[in-house]
């Protein structure tokens, strides 16, 4: 079944891969075209997979209180997907576009337009921000909750107190690889599980911060002495997967995303 992350809800089945697969990692520095494609009989399976299974569930929700619904649910996640995988906004511009984004669709109601529509309007008129030093504290409390969602009794990666010194350089640095990180976010994104879990398409943005978190925290552990940083990039990629997708659960996680949000 590795490296397959599978859904299976009324739209059918999404199958992304875990990138702590060498040669799912390294097909993020491919130049060619973010896109959903369907699946070949090589990864689909004739006897199908196992995964989420979302069939004959509630769909999403929107916010609190509001389902969204399979059209919106999925205009959403496409639009998402299109903004991270855009060339020219860093992963911070493009999640904070995304959210910004999202709060304009929290605020739609049945009977008006549908939520298709509401979706596509709020990204046509999403603002995209200045480019800002993110965090070092913000990402350190994201991989605290990224690490308390894991079941006790997994190896965590070890945690590292020299990150913080390292914390400048390496978001500097790494700002130039913001298409190959935008690309792995948009994977996360695709067919994810928190939107399951979570109480709104908020929670579903601040995995993907989380995720975002974890890999700069693991670049910074790896940044001392290096001089190959693709392969430095790489080698963080598959780690923050290791935690994120194999060890930690999809429903702890929700839970204390929006229990600190």
């Amino acid at each position: 079944h590795f490296p397959r992350v599978v859904l299976t809800d009324e739209r059918g089945t999404f199958i992304s891969l875990s990138h702590f697969c060498p040669t799912a990692s390294a097909m993020l520095f491919s130049d060619r075209p973010l896109r959903r494609v369907a699946a070949p009989s090589s990864l689909s399976f004739d006897e199908g997979v196992e995964g989420l299974d979302a069939r004959g569930v509630l769909p999403p929700l929107l916010r609190p209180g509001m389902l969204t619904d399979v059209e919106g649910y999925d205009a959403w996640e496409q639009a998402g997907i299109d903004v991270l995988a855009r060339g020219d906004l860093s992963a911070d511009q493009a999640l904070d576009v995304i959210e910004g984004a999202t709060r304009r669709v929290e605020g739609w109601r049945p009977g008006t337009e549908t939520l298709a529509a509401c979706v596509r309007r709020a990204f046509d008129r999403a603002r995209v921000p200045d480019v800002a030093m993110p965090s070092f504290e913000d990402a350190r409390r994201r991989l605290t909750r990224a690490r308390e969602a894991v079941p006790a009794g997994l190896t965590l990666p070890p945690d590292d107190p020299d990150a913080v010194s390292r914390w400048p350089s390496v978001v500097i640095h790494y700002q130039r690889d913001h298409r190959i990180i935008g690309r792995y976010l948009a994977a996360r994104l695709f067919g994810n599980w928190i939107a399951y879990c979570g109480e709104g398409l908020r929670t579903v943005t601040e995995s993907l911060r989380v995720h975002l978190a974890v890999l700069r925290m693991e670049l910074a552990r790896r940044a001392h002495n290096v001089t190959d940083t693709r392969s430095v990039l790489l080698e963080a990629i598959r780690t923050t997967d290791l935690l994120l997708v194999h060890y930690a659960d999809a429903r702890a996680l929700a839970r204390l995303i929006d229990r600190t949000s």
